[in-house]
């Protein structure tokens, strides 16, 4: 599970910043209503916040304290397939843009 903890705090970081990219220079839109509220308020707290989730992932590999119950697998590999299907979504709009 910790390697799955693992990919998932990378892959969060690394919408992190794709998603704030793409917002800034209007190329995508936030779909989260949440995320897109706090990226409305101001675009540094929706990088803390995103961050902050990470950091609470590697903490729960560093501490040992990873849950051991089915229902926190199943939800660490869901967001995982989203976050593989948001990068899918990513990069179908990246590629058009640079073919346009």
């Amino acid at each position: 599970m910790k390697v799955v903890l693992h990919i998932l705090a990378a892959l969060n970081l690394i919408d992190a910043f794709v998603t704030w990219y793409g917002i800034k220079n209007d190329f995508i839109k936030e779909a989260n209503p949440i995320m897109d509220s706090i990226y409305s308020a101001h675009p540094a707290w929706f990088l803390s916040v995103k961050i902050l989730l990470s950091v609470f992932l590697y903490a729960l590999i560093l501490y040992g304290e990873i849950p051991r119950k089915k229902w926190f697998a199943s939800v660490a590999y869901t967001a995982i397939a989203v976050y593989l299907l948001t990068f899918l979504l990513h990069g179908l709009w990246i590629s058009k843009l640079l073919l346009n």
